[in-house]
């Protein structure tokens, strides 16, 4: 899935106009994986499926890049993102 934003982003030297999720790939390894990632962030959820810091990681992770980038989006764009991470997850 291809994600636009809304402006290019600048990251670590390289300009992104769009990002590549590839949440089809992803499997539950790759779903515990984060889960542990963001419990050693000290964030709790009773359903990780619905917090906006967990979605970025995944989302982070489908894209194969950073989760500092993911949350250097605009609001409008991080908004949106999580949202389609969360919507494939309950669709």
């Amino acid at each position: 899935m291809e994600f636009k934003l809304s402006k290019p982003l600048t990251f670590e030297e390289k300009t992104y106009e769009v990002l590549t999720l590839d949440l089809e790939s992803l499997t539950g390894a790759d779903m515990e994986q984060v889960e542990r990632e963001f419990a050693a962030l000290g964030q709790f959820s009773g359903m990780v499926e619905t917090s906006k810091i967990f979605l970025a990681m995944l989302a982070a992770r489908a894209a194969g890049v950073r989760v500092d980038l993911v949350k250097k989006l605009p609001l409008k764009d991080y908004s949106k993102l999580t949202m389609q991470g969360q919507t494939f997850l309950f669709g």
